[in-house]
């Protein structure tokens, strides 16, 4: 019988218990297990113990600077999700912070409904990252990646860098001769992705006659041509 997963930990990097109090309780209820530290040294400590799933990290701090244990996070290896506690009257800092590697911020006073909504944003990309970091332990035992076979260290770049282009909302161009696996890759940088509940359209360019492209990319509405019997939507349209 395989365990139970365990919570997923919250580190708190808050000195204001009338902030952490209510925000641990909140973090508990949706199934987290919240560590509070009211101080950089605590914080800088629980890092080192166990490295947690997600900081919540105030700025203001009694001993320092929360930029500071920031940067110290962003020189860890391996992707760390941190979100920032800030004023509305200092959101340079949460801009700054988010160059640095913040994945977001919720501004002071704590509000439930912004802490929820945060906490959904920030969920489903804990969830991508538990997506991926399965792939790898998939590749490191089999060898395959999606329909891809292979331990070369040529493909374990080729996974890699899918592994790092996927949580982009970037285009991504794949180039290779025919046969090598393209869309097979395409396929499982789109299961990787935050669209990966959308709709995946493959779409070979070079079988459309020069005189239905434009059909076929964009669609068409009912009579639009002669023969246009009904409406038709473009692969630009299917893929959302």
């Amino acid at each position: 019988m395989n365990a139970a997963p365990r919570p997923r930990r919250v580190l708190v990097v808050e000195d204001d218990a009338e902030s952490s109090a209510p925000l641990a309780e909140l973090l508990e209820q949706r199934g987290y297990e919240p560590l509070i530290a009211g101080t950089l040294a605590h914080a800088a400590q629980a890092l080192d113990a166990a490295p947690p799933d997600l900081i919540l990290l105030d700025m203001g701090l009694p001993d320092g600077d929360g930029m500071d244990l920031l940067t110290r996070v962003a020189a860890r290896p391996g992707r760390h999700f941190v979100v920032v506690l800030t004023s509305d009257r200092k959101l340079e800092r949460a801009v700054e912070a988010m160059r640095l590697g913040a994945v977001d911020y919720v501004t002071k006073p704590l509000h439930p409904g912004a802490l929820e909504a945060m906490l959904t944003r920030v969920g489903r990309l804990l969830d991508d990252a538990d997506e991926r970091r399965a792939l790898r332990r998939e590749l490191a035992r089999h060898g395959t990646f999606e329909g891809l076979v292979g331990r070369s260290r040529a493909m374990r770049e080729v996974y890699e860098l899918a592994d790092r282009g996927a949580p982009s909302r970037l285009p991504i161009f794949i180039g290779g001769e025919s046969g090598t696996g393209k869309e097979l890759l395409a396929r499982a940088i789109h299961r990787l992705s935050p669209r990966r509940g959308r709709p995946f359209v493959a779409l070979n360019c070079g079988a459309i006659p020069s005189g239905l492209a434009e059909s076929e990319l964009f669609g068409h509405e009912r009579g639009a041509f002669t023969g246009a019997a009904a409406r038709r939507e473009g692969a630009f349209e299917q893929a959302n």
